[in-house]
C-alpha cells in the first residue's frame, strides 16, 4: 500500500509536513543540527592564487562527491583566514547563487583528510553536530527531494538565483536516531564504492582502447596473422613500412580520403508541423551527444509517411556527422561528431544540418573502424582547420569533411579484423556503463526510500550492518 494514497497511515508511521515518516523520527532544521554559526568563505583574490593551502571553490564542488582535494587550488591565506575559514571533516557546503533555480544551494560535503583546507565566499558552509546527526547522512538529507524542494522554493531569482543563510538555516532534515542515521549512511556509501569501482574500471578500459587504437590505426602495430608475409622467397619474413602523408605506415597500407570510400545523403529538412507524439523518430543535432543519439525529448512523424521519406532511413552500420554545431573542444556539441547507428536506431529518419554516411568497403564491421578514426586527436585538429563561424555557430562543409585523410589496410580481412577489435571493446565498455548507470538509478531509489524511511535498515547495539531489509510498505 503507498503510504501517501488516500492519507492512510501505516502503523508506525506519522504524518508531517515533509510526508509521512516512522513515528520514532523528528522533523528538525539545519540550523538545529549545526555545531556553529553558518558561515561564508573568504574573499578570493586571484593574485594569491598558486600557493598556499587548498581552496574550496564553487568549480570544486560539482568536480566530484565528496570534495576531491586533490583537485584543489592553492591559496596563501594568512593565518587568521585559516583560522577562521578552516574545513574539517564533515563540513557541508552550499553554493550561494546559480544561473538556473534548480542549480541553487547545490550541496556537497568535505571528506576524512589529513589536509588543512578554506573555502571561498561564493560557499556557505555548515558544521554539523556529531552528538545530533551523522555527517553523512546530513549530506544525503540535504540531496532528498524535500529538502530540494525547500531550497528552490525560498531562493530568490532575478538575473542570477541567489540563497542566504536564512533559508538554509530553515531547510527541513529528517532525524531518525544516529545508530539508524548511521546504518543508512553506511549503506549508501558501500553503493558509492561500487560506483566508483566501475567508474574507474571504465576509464581503464577506455585508456586501454585509446592506446590500442593509438598502435592499430596507424599499423604501428600489426596484428600477428597480418604482420609477415604467407607466401614467396619472403614468407615468414616482417613485412616493411613505407612513408606516407600521415608518417610510416605498413607498405601493404594506403592513404585513402574519406570521401573516395563512401556513399552520403544530406538530412531532410523536416518541418515543425509535420511532428507528431508518436510514430517514427526523427533525429535532429540536438539529438546526438559526441558518441550517440540522446533518448530525451524525441520528436516523430507519422508512420504513414515512412515510405515518403525511405531515403533518410538509418540503418545499422550508417555513419552519421553533424555540420552544424560547436568548435572544439565543446565534443558534446562539436560540428563534425561521428555518430555510429546501432541495430536500436534503424528505421529513424535523419533531419537537416547532418550527412548521413554509407561506407563502400565491403569489410566486416567497417563503419566500427572508420568511427574510431573520428575519435581521434587528428580528426579534432582536422576540424580545426575547416570549420566556419565562431565558437558556437561553427558549420563544415562535405568537401571539407572528404579531404580527411584515413590509412587503411589493403585486405579487407585486416580491416575487418580491427574493426572486430576495437568494436569488442566499444562493447565490453558499454557494458560497464550500462551497469553504471543501473547502479546510480539504484542509489537513487535507495535514498528515496531509506531518507524519508519508506523503507528501515535495522541495526542492533553493536552498530553492525545487518543483511535484511524490512519494507513499511
Amino acid at each position: 500500500m503507498s503510504l501517501i494514497a488516500n492519507q492512510v497511515i501505516p502503523t508506525g508511521y506519522q504524518k508531517s509536513e515533509v510526508g509521512v515518516i516512522p513515528d520514532e523520527w523528528k522533523i528538525s532544521t539545519i540550523d538545529d543540527i549545526s555545531l556553529l554559526p553558518m558561515q561564508n568563505g573568504l574573499f578570493y583574490e586571484p593574485a594569491r592564487k598558486g600557493k598556499g593551502i587548498p581552496l574550496i571553490n564553487v568549480s570544486d564542488m560539482y568536480k566530484a562527491a565528496p570534495i576531491s582535494i586533490d583537485s584543489l587550488e592553492l591559496f596563501d591565506a594568512t593565518l587568521l583566514e585559516v583560522k577562521t575559514f578552516k574545513v574539517i571533516e564533515g563540513d557541508l557546503f552550499f553554493t550561494r547563487s546559480s544561473i538556473v533555480p534548480s542549480g541553487i544551494a547545490y550541496c556537497n560535503v568535505y571528506p576524512k583528510v589529513t589536509s588543512i583546507a578554506v573555502f571561498d565566499s561564493h560557499l556557505i558552509k555548515v558544521r554539523v553536530n556529531p552528538a545530533i546527526a551523522d555527517y553523512r547522512f546530513m549530506y544525503l538529507n540535504c540531496l532528498a527531494t524535500h529538502a530540494r524542494k525547500h531550497l528552490i522554493a525560498n531562493a530568490k531569482t532575478a538575473t542570477m538565483t541567489t540563497i542566504d543563510q536564512k533559508a538554509i538555516k530553515s531547510c527541513p532534515v529528517l532525524l531518525p536516531s544516529i545508530k539508524e542515521q548511521t546504518a543508512i549512511a553506511n549503506a549508501l556509501s558501500d553503493v558509492d564504492v561500487l560506483l566508483t569501482e566501475l567508474e574507474n574500471l571504465i576509464a581503464k578500459k577506455q585508456a586501454i582502447k585509446t592506446a590500442t587504437m593509438q598502435q592499430l590505426l596507424t599499423g604501428k602495430t600489426r596484428l600477428p596473422q597480418f604482420a609477415t608475409y604467407i607466401a614467396g622467397e619472403e614468407k615468414g619474413q616482417a613485412k616493411g613500412t613505407k612513408p606516407s602523408e600521415l608518417g610510416e605506415i605498413p607498405e601493404d597500407w594506403e592513404i585513402v580520403k574519406f570521401g573516395s570510400i563512401v556513399n552520403y545523403i544530406k538530412g531532410y529538412p523536416f518541418k515543425s508541423a509535420e511532428y507528431t507524439d508518436s510514430g517514427i523518430r526523427v533525429v535532429r543535432v540536438s539529438d546526438t551527444s559526441f558518441t550517440s543519439i540522446k533518448n530525451e525529448n524525441p520528436i516523430f512523424v507519422s508512420e504513414n509517411s515512412r515510405r515518403k521519406y525511405k531515403k533518410w532511413s538509418l540503418e545499422k552500420g550508417n555513419i552519421i556527422f553533424t555540420t552544424v554545431g560547436s568548435k572544439p573542444p565543446m565534443y558534446d556539441s562539436l560540428v563534425g561528431k561521428a555518430i555510429l547507428v546501432e541495430s536500436h536506431h534503424e528505421g529513424f529518419l535523419l533531419n537537416q544540418n547532418a550527412v548521413l554516411i554509407k561506407p563502400k568497403l565491403a569489410a566486416e564491421n567497417i563503419s566500427n573502424l572508420l568511427v574510431s578514426h573520428f575519435r581521434t586527436e587528428r580528426y579534432i585538429d582536422h576540424i580545426e582547420q575547416i570549420y566556419r563561424g565562431n565558437a558556437n555557430q561553427a558549420s563544415i562543409t562535405l568537401d571539407g569533411l572528404f579531404e580527411f585523410e584515413i590509412p587503411l589496410p589493403r585486405e579487407p580481412e585486416e580491416q575487418t579484423a580491427i574493426a572486430t577489435i576495437l568494436s569488442d571493446m566499444d562493447n565490453e565498455i558499454q557494458i560497464l556503463e550500462q551497469r553504471l548507470k543501473k547502479t546510480r538509478q539504484i542509489k537513487q531509489g535507495m535514498m528515496q526510500e531509506l531518507l524519508t524511511g519508506r523503507t528501515r535498515l535495522p541495526f542492533d547495539t553493536s552498530d553492525e550492518k545487518s543483511t535484511e531489509i524490512r519494507n513499511a510498505n
